[in-house]
């Protein structure tokens, strides 16, 4: 298994069954999200700093080019494989979530918010899900792919930067930036469950599901405990800089519905 990450403006790769780290794009800006196509093999990276979200080539040349010059302060992005879809938030600037063809075309405003940051999709019930960070009005939201039928699923008192779907499960799990803790609820915000607490009350920006695991990043250390409560965790890898988000592909490779 290969786990992608970034730390200090660099895009790395690591390989888990030799230990060994590479790195595969300089892109000079921190990164919090990234999504991979398994259709195209690409890899697609909001720059926070710089602007603009960035197509790797992940697969073949490993080729690196502007897709959304646009974006300002880009910070998550997800994808819809069924329309070659690329969704994104930008933070400032007004804040807005938007979507395009995957080569950047076809720009389409989803929504305006106001500091809105994790982002992903519920593709089976069409819903896309976002969370605003805006001191006073911390929350997970939902709204329909075309910005219709917007609503509050849950109120929470801190910044929540990752979101995730478990499809199997039918339920949203959320990293908590301020605690480390990872919590999942059913997908009208009921039923709050707590699955892991890593302790660190600052720098824990990004997470994935990969089967029944969970892969988390908590200031320099990428740890993988179970998606459920009550089992222990494991330190996998360490960096010697804070990583903001990690990519793992799929167990099987491909995507479900």
């Amino acid at each position: 298994m290969k786990i992608i990450f970034q730390t200090n403006g660099l895009v790395k790769e690591l390989d888990l069954s030799t230990g060994n780290v590479i790195i595969l794009a300089d892109v000079s800006s921190r990164v919090f999200a990234m999504a991979y196509d398994y259709k195209y093999g690409y890899i697609f990276l909001p720059r926070y700093e710089l602007g603009g979200i960035l197509r790797l080539h992940y697969t073949s040349d490993q080729s690196l080019v502007t897709v959304v010059p646009a974006a300002a302060t880009p910070v998550n992005v997800v994808i819809d494989p069924m329309y070659d879809h690329l969704y994104w938030t930008e933070r400032y600037t007004g804040g807005r979530i938007a979507r395009c063809n995957f080569g950047g075309s076809n720009m389409t405003l989803i929504t305006n918010e106001i500091q809105p940051w994790a982002i992903m999709l519920d593709l089976t019930n069409r819903w896309l899900y976002y969370s605003i960070i805006q001191p006073g009005d911390r929350s997970i939201n939902r709204v329909r792919l075309n910005g219709s039928d917007k609503q509050t699923v849950s109120v929470l008192p801190n910044q929540i930067l990752g979101l995730e779907m478990d499809i199997d499960q039918k339920r949203i799990y959320w990293l908590d930036f301020d605690t480390g803790k990872v919590q999942s609820a059913r997908t009208n915000g009921s039923g709050v469950t707590e699955i892991f607490d890593s302790g660190a009350t600052t720098s824990n920006y990004d997470f994935v599901i990969n089967g029944d695991n969970i892969y988390c990043t908590s200031y320099n250390k990428i740890i993988k405990f179970p998606k459920y409560p009550g089992t222990t965790s494991q330190v996998i890898f360490t960096d010697i800089s804070v990583i903001n988000s990690i990519l793992v592909l799929l167990t099987k490779g491909k995507y479900r519905y």
